[in-house]
């Protein structure tokens, strides 16, 4: 292709002739002369900046399945976009720079939301109107009930829907999907027992991070308490939360945001009945110096307490999922309890924790996310009750990690199961430490073969009621009062 004057740029009308089936990267990147192209359904990919910079093109009939990112980049003058039914994958940034006045759509409404659309910018109706099968998107909005779920950003930026009604089935609002969405006024739930019932939720239904933020005259919430998850960001910027008194903001068994100022040196108690914190709940709350976290507690989002002045944490037994980063940059953090049913330590979950002195990981962890402790520099002690070493993310499939990277292994002592040292000397991660000593994680000192009679009731180290099948130490008061320690692998 002739990058040069206009006269060199012959090809104006692009139709993919019927013997190409891909349009490969670049191929067209940059090129001036085009103002329209046509790729029928034998086309089944555009490449990657394959029309990027093509700033005289006007319009675009697509039919291929696959729509690499960057694809039209910066084809500032493609004002009509026609998608055929086909697309089901349009690549980041793919329309990033264009402004098309109406895009059309020739499948259904129900395919439109099964588009995977990887970034905001690849949704090319984000800046005009959206016709689906011949008709145009606007004011009230009813999702099919042949749908399960809503994909991420499928309605971005859609300046023309008021009202959402979504039928009780769909279980998942994915990531961005209504987000600056700024004449949103009402989302409403097609409940058969409550047909007018202005509210988000219905059973199980989950919403993804910033599904709805900046919807700006989004006001009336009501959540049900079977909503089984809030992404992060979810509400942020619309009126709902503007209203919202100071302090944690809860939405249904949701600690969703705290709001405010805080002063210095506060200590906070969440509702007893809480079962999620999340995301970014209480990020960067630089003077929250304690949190008191109920037994209910099943959930912790990503950094919902990153930045924060915690000193210490214990976290309760119940907790099955933590985010990444959720106590990252915490910098007074002394001392953290992790649960003993926990299996997976995420990624940077105490990264830049530079206080943090000693962790017990407990023998339920197989896991430790990348950068789980990186840069905690005055870690002094490791304890791992597991006799198995947990399995340390591999720094991009290399053959080493960045779990422990900035932990000084001159001054901190790793403690693990007796008989492990061998196992642990040979795995990614735990090789770096050689300051080791081997304790006997049961504290049993002899096993007695027998059945205990009557009711017993099981208690871990912490004082706290747990089942008694949980991995872990066990402090277990039998019928007639007295007690025994046991160690349930």
């Amino acid at each position: 292709v002739d990058y040069g004057t206009d006269d060199q740029q012959i090809v104006t009308d692009l139709v993919v002739p019927e013997d190409i089936t891909a349009v490969k990267d670049y191929a067209f990147a940059g090129y001036k002369g085009l103002t329209s192209a046509v790729f029928p359904a034998h086309v089944k990919e555009i490449g990657r900046e394959a029309f990027s910079y093509c700033t005289q093109l006007a319009q675009a009939e697509i039919h291929a399945q696959r729509i690499g990112g960057y694809a039209f980049f910066y084809c500032n003058r493609l004002k009509n976009v026609v998608i055929g039914k086909e697309v089901n994958f349009i690549g980041a940034m793919s329309f990033n720079y264009v402004n098309p006045t109406q895009t059309q759509y020739e499948g259904t409404l129900d395919e439109w939301c099964r588009i995977y659309f990887a970034s905001a910018s690849a949704n090319p109706s984000a800046s005009g109107k959206l016709y689906i099968g011949g008709s145009e998107i606007c004011s009230e909005l009813v999702l099919p009930s042949t749908l399960t779920s809503v994909g991420q950003y499928a309605f971005y930026r859609c300046w023309s829907i008021t009202s959402l009604v979504i039928p009780e089935n769909i279980r998942e609002i994915g990531e961005s999907a209504f987000s600056n969405c700024p004449n949103l006024v009402s989302v409403t739930v097609a409940s058969p027992a409550k047909k007018a019932m202005n509210t988000l939720a219905q059973e199980g239904l989950s919403l993804g991070d910033y599904a709805f933020q900046g919807c700006t005259k989004l006001a009336d919430i009501n959540l049900s308490a079977s909503l089984t998850g809030i992404g992060t960001g979810a509400f942020d910027g619309t009126a709902w939360l503007n209203a919202q008194p100071d302090g944690v903001v809860y939405l249904s068994t949701f600690a969703y945001k705290y709001k405010g100022t805080m002063a210095e040196g506060t200590t906070l108690a969440l509702l007893d009945g809480t079962t999620d914190v999340c995301g970014r709940a209480f990020n960067n709350c630089w003077n929250l110096a304690g949190i008191d976290l109920p037994e209910s507690l099943k959930t912790i989002g990503k950094e919902a307490f990153s930045g924060t002045g915690l000193l210490s944490v214990s976290l309760p037994s119940r907790i099955d999922s933590i985010g990444e980063s959720a106590f990252s940059g915490c910098d007074k953090l002394v001392s953290a309890t992790l649960p003993e049913n926990l299996t997976t330590i995420p990624a940077s979950m105490f990264s830049r924790c530079y206080a943090l002195a000693a962790i017990s990981i407990p023998a339920s962890v197989e896991y430790i996310g990348d950068e789980a402790f990186y840069s905690c520099l005055g870690l002094k002690e490791i304890t791992s009750f597991n006799p198995v070493p947990p399995v340390c993310e591999p720094f991009y499939g290399e053959n080493w990690t960045m779990v422990f990277d900035g932990v000084n292994p001159e001054h901190c002592t790793l403690k693990i199961p007796t008989g492990s040292t061998a196992s642990y000397a040979a795995a990614v991660g735990w090789d770096m430490f050689y300051l080791c000593e081997e304790f006997d994680p049961s504290g049993i000192q002899g096993v007695l073969k027998g059945k205990a009679s009557g009711k017993t009731v099981h208690y871990d180290l912490n004082g706290r009621m747990i089942p008694s099948n949980a991995k872990g130490i066990h402090i277990v008061r039998e019928a007639d009062g007295s007690c025994r320690k046991i160690w349930v692998k």
